[in-house]
């Protein structure tokens, strides 16, 4: 188990600088002519403070086409280890940053960054009670979501179809 988890976090390292520039474009923000003339500030930080953020990369060539709308998160491990799931609904995390890597174009075909006080909002244990948990052969599982399921403050900025809109600001 241990290896197939230093596998994937290898696998998704190669791309967290491709993650950070996105969530710095959506993050950050040119200053007014104002504040930089007068305080000598180029960039503003949107939020104060320490901004932390789950980040979840699955590969587009395999499920991308089918799942694009949908998130998962992990919800049980083979040795019942606290998951994702558990971690985020005791507060952990403040935005989810969701991609799929295109592994051809070595680069993230599509993304969405989205709130995870809202979706805590709308998740808790008696919502994941009546929710289906996926099992993988591995005997890893996780919880599917949809973006759509939830209220439209949830997503922060996409890349995906008519949701590209800056939401956030």
């Amino acid at each position: 188990m241990l290896n197939n988890f230093n596998q994937q976090m290898s696998w998704q390292d190669k791309y967290i600088p491709l993650v950070s520039q996105k969530l710095g474009q959506v993050f950050m923000v040119r200053s007014s002519f104002e504040v930089d003339t007068q305080n000598a500030t180029d960039l503003v930080m949107l939020r104060a403070g320490t901004m932390n953020f789950a980040v979840r990369l699955r590969k587009f060539d395999n499920y991308g086409s089918r799942y694009l709308q949908q998130f998962t998160i992990r919800a049980k491990t083979r040795h019942n280890n606290k998951t994702e799931i558990h971690k985020i609904l005791e507060g952990n995390a403040d935005y989810g940053f969701y991609g799929w890597v295109c592994e051809k174009n070595k680069k993230i075909e599509h993304w969405t960054i989205f709130d995870l006080d809202i979706f805590r909002q709308e998740v808790n244990k008696e919502t994941l009670d009546n929710k289906h948990l996926i099992m993988n052969p591995d005997g890893t599982g996780f919880y599917a979501f949809y973006f759509n399921e939830f209220p439209s403050n949830l997503i922060i900025e996409t890349s995906i179809g008519e949701a590209n809109a800056i939401l956030y600001r």
